[in-house]
Parts: structure tokens; C-alpha cells; sequence
């Protein structure tokens, strides 16, 4: 089972940003979009394969996490193409690199492989230590950026006019929700298992 362990955004937020990201590939080609319908966006902190038999265990993990930790703000930087995806880099700041060295270090152990490799080309050697390490690449330590996936697109040039619509994209949201949500292949959220909300 893929697991990725998040800071969900508000409502209206989510709303806003699948209506943003579906005009801004309307007619081109997609292997994914995260529309907040079918994929919900989401700020990720760790990413983990566990099986179904240890799902409460990690959502009890992140529910004493969250009495400890408290909401911060987060503000939209810039919309980018990172090699095949679409997506918003998002601001960071000390609390949430705090929540997410937690939830990695309480969380770690309860992995069961290793989540999928969506990257082109093979794992760095550096990549390789964190997945045998952590199960996953991304977001352990000095590689965590905070940042929404928005799409892949097939098209290089069909990319860079998505995000040229995108540009006047502008938004803060404050950081208060932590949720357990289940992934697809891609680690995109496809359903909320659990949410808990982090101090004021």
C-alpha cells in the first residue's frame, strides 16, 4: 500500500488550484493532472509503502505528531516544470522542516519497500541510500521542498505554456492540516484516510 503523509491544503485552496491546473492544460497532452478531483494537491512530508495491517499505526504516529506541532504559512513562489512535471514551488520555513524531520523519523519504521521510482533515467548513488535507507528519495532532510505537483505533460513545449498560464498564480494558505492519504503509482493523492489538525 503507497502512503504519503501530507500537509493538506484548505478547501477552497484545493478547489482553486484543480480549476487553475485543468484550463491550464486544457487541449494538451497529460499523463496526469491533479484536478482536486480524481488527484487532490498536496504538500508531501514523507512517502511511504507499508502494508494495509500497519495503516493505523501510522495514523496514530501522525496523530501524537500533531499535538506537538504547530500551523505555519506557506506562500506560493513560482510555477515551474521540474523534468517531466508540472508543479509550485512553495516557501518553507523552520516549522515545517521540523514536522517533516518528525514525521520521518516516527513514520520510518513502519515501511514495508520501497515506493515506486518515477524519475527519469537510474537512481544517484545519493538517491539510492535514502530509498534503501527510507524507502523513498524525496523530502528526507536538506531534500525536503515543500511544493504542489500539478501535472505531467507529454510535450515539452506544451509544458512551458502551462506554466506561462499559470504565472499570474498567486496564493498563501496557512499550514494547519496533516493528513494520511493513499497515493497512486505516480504519488499522487487519490484518497484522505485521516486528517488531524497541528497547534495554532
Amino acid at each position: 500500500m503507497l502512503l504519503d503523509i501530507v500537509i493538506l491544503p484548505p478547501k477552497g485552496l484545493r478547489e482553486k488550484i484543480g480549476r487553475a491546473v485543468t484550463r491550464s492544460v486544457a487541449g494538451r497532452p497529460t499523463v496526469f493532472v491533479v484536478d482536486n478531483k480524481k488527484l487532490i494537491p498536496h504538500l508531501s512530508l514523507f512517502h511511504l509503502r507499508t502494508s494495509p495491517a500497519r495503516v493505523s499505526k501510522v495514523t496514530t504516529q501522525v496523530r501524537i505528531i500533531s499535538k506537538k506541532h504547530h500551523t505555519s504559512r506557506v506562500r506560493l513562489l513560482k510555477v515551474e516544470i521540474v523534468g517531466r512535471f508540472l508543479g509550485m514551488t512553495l516557501s518553507n520555513n523552520p516549522k515545517l522542516k521540523k514536522l517533516n524531520r518528525e514525521v520521518v523519523a516516527k513514520t520510518r519504521a513502519l515501511r514495508t519497500g520501497m515506493m515506486p521510482w518515477t524519475s527519469a533515467g537510474r537512481p544517484k548513488l545519493w538517491e539510492q541510500k535514502n530509498r534503501e535507507r527510507y524507502g523513498t528519495q524525496h523530502n528526507i532532510g536538506k531534500t525536503f521542498r515543500p511544493h504542489f505537483t500539478l501535472a505531467i505533460l507529454k510535450d515539452h513545449q506544451a509544458a512551458a505554456q502551462a506554466t506561462n498560464q499559470l504565472k499570474n498564480l498567486k496564493f498563501s494558505f496557512s499550514a494547519g492540516t496533516i493528513a494520511v492519504c493513499e497515493v497512486n503509482w505516480w504519488h499522487q493523492v487519490t484518497r484522505v484516510i485521516k486528517t488531524f489538525k497541528l497547534k495554532k
